[in-house]
């Protein structure tokens, strides 16, 4: 039974807190206070999320703030899911606030470039001498971070484990020494760069802003030598090329090749520093990329408006695209679409007058409840299997052209709102699987779930973590990977 719990100083791991609870505690073996703060005393405490907490602790916690603060701020998940898609975000927060085990393992790998606690000793001093003791500090365990943001001094390496080795609490006044040794960074470039990521890290998170970091990166790219008048093409190599010469000043750079880089500008990096890092060198300000957002219109809507605009002004396409900076392949390209032959002319009609533009911002408005209607029905009430939600589905439900979204600002957000991984496809098609089953009463065995829905195991087992997350109850999804892992 906890008798007396110690409030969570500002920036401080839900871990540290606990470690505190263990030395004022009395308590003299690890079990003891296991016993107090862990579901399963047997268990490895979780050191940078949540964990498996007893009732006990985690009304402890709640009653110096909500769970979801206690998540926000004293845990690594904004190290971990800043920039996941929205849907993913929100079911791995919800997920931590459960305390969840087996997704918090996963999570590890994400949050952490070291597998020891680090501290500043300029912080460890100023903690002692304003609080009477230190603590683990969350900022300083971001991957990717050397220096403290605040005194600029590198981080030292504690002996204190984030995962393996014996299960223990320990406290960061038992491990930081009093005259641990300061060296100071002497990089400009890194110090904006920690100060950058610590203030994005520590900015608070819109679960549910759906816009994808990648084409809010790409977006920024707009105006720039990198990227073409239209938006269709990147100039990697220069783009490379100058990333490096503006991070000349770091130690290490995590995206020094092409690949790394391009990794980040097409969604499948969403790792905090190295988003931070492309950010910064498009002169976007912590405050813009924590609340990210895209322009009403994207910049080839925009300059497929000013090639119709200069084209209804009477200019030819070598006119237009001397004003725009584009190729007059591109120019010609823009009018073929709207029914313009490069010579100036309309393509025949039997319509009177020809053919007219359409108002895609209308047809937009117009659109957006038939598409949320689809893309529910994909998803599945339960009732019918699941289908893959993507642009391309959305659009043949419809009965739309391809490419049509592309022109539909507001149904296409929607549309990639819901756009699913594989693996989290895999996992609402085998909880519908399962639930056939237990509806109809047939007992649920592998070949059945094969061959309602043609699952492959190894993506049956691919799909596990997600189907944690969808399962209404822990005895459903337990009986779903009990089957997987070939136990029954």
């Amino acid at each position: 039974m906890i008798a007396v719990f110690p409030e969570p100083y500002p920036d401080e791991l839900v871990y540290s807190v606990f470690a505190r609870y263990f030395a004022m505690s009395g308590y003299r073996l690890y079990r003891s206070v296991a016993e107090d703060i862990l579901r399963d005393p047997h268990s490895h405490p979780d050191v940078l999320f949540l964990g498996r907490c007893s009732e006990d602790a985690a009304a402890r916690l709640a009653a110096y703030k909500p769970l979801g603060d206690v998540v926000m701020k004293h845990t690594m998940f904004p190290c971990l899911a800043r920039f996941w898609l929205s849907e993913r975000r929100r079911r791995t927060f919800e997920a931590i606030t459960r305390m969840e085990g087996m997704l918090l393992r996963m999570a590890r790998s994400y949050a952490a470039h070291t597998n020891v606690l680090r501290y500043c000793p300029l912080c460890a001093e100023e903690d002692r001498r304003e609080l009477g003791e230190t603590f683990w500090h969350r900022v300083h365990q971001i991957g990717g971070i050397a220096i403290c943001p605040k005194h600029v001094c590198r981080l030292v390496e504690s002996d204190a484990l984030i995962s393996a080795g014996s299960p223990r609490f320990v406290s960061a006044e038992e491990q930081v020494p009093d005259d641990s040794p300061v060296a100071m960074c002497q990089s400009e470039t890194e110090v904006r760069l920690a100060r950058y990521i610590a203030e994005v890290f520590d900015s608070d998170i819109d679960l549910d802003n759906a816009v994808p970091v990648r084409k809010f990166l790409v977006s920024r790219l707009e105006g720039t030598e990198y990227l073409s008048a239209r938006g269709q093409q990147r100039d990697m190599v220069k783009l490379t090329r100058d990333f490096d010469e503006f991070y000349a000043g770091l130690d290490s750079n995590p995206l020094s090749e092409l690949w790394q880089l391009e990794k980040v500008l097409t969604g499948a990096s969403t790792d905090l520093v190295e988003v931070c890092m492309t950010a910064m060198f498009l002169r976007v300000t912590p405050e813009e990329l924590a609340n990210i957002h895209l322009p009403d219109k994207t910049q080839a809507e925009r300059f497929d408006e000013a090639v119709f605009r200069l084209k209804g002004e009477g200019k030819g396409p070598t006119e237009i695209s001397r004003r725009l900076g584009a190729s007059v392949a591109t120019v010609r390209t823009v009018l073929r679409k709207d029914g313009i032959e490069m010579g100036g002319r309309k393509k025949r009609s039997n319509c009177k007058g020809g053919a007219k533009p359409k108002d895609w911002e209308q047809i937009d408005r117009e659109m957006l409840p038939k598409v949320k209607k689809v893309v529910a029905e994909m998803k599945g009430d339960g009732s019918c299997r699941p289908k893959r939600v993507s642009i391309a589905a959305v659009e043949r439900a419809l009965g739309l052209a391809t490419r049509s979204l592309s022109h539909m600002s507001m149904c296409r957000r929607e549309v990639e709102k819901h756009t699913q991984t594989s693996e989290e496809y895999w996992a609402s098609e085998v909880l519908w699987a399962v639930r056939q089953m237990d509806e109809n009463t047939i007992p649920m065995r592998w070949t059945d779930i094969r061959r309602l829905i043609n699952i492959r195991r190894k993506d049956f087992i691919a799909c596990l973590p997600y189907l944690r997350e969808i399962s209404e109850n822990n005895g459903e999804y337990d009986r779903i990977a009990a089957l997987a892992h070939g136990t029954v």
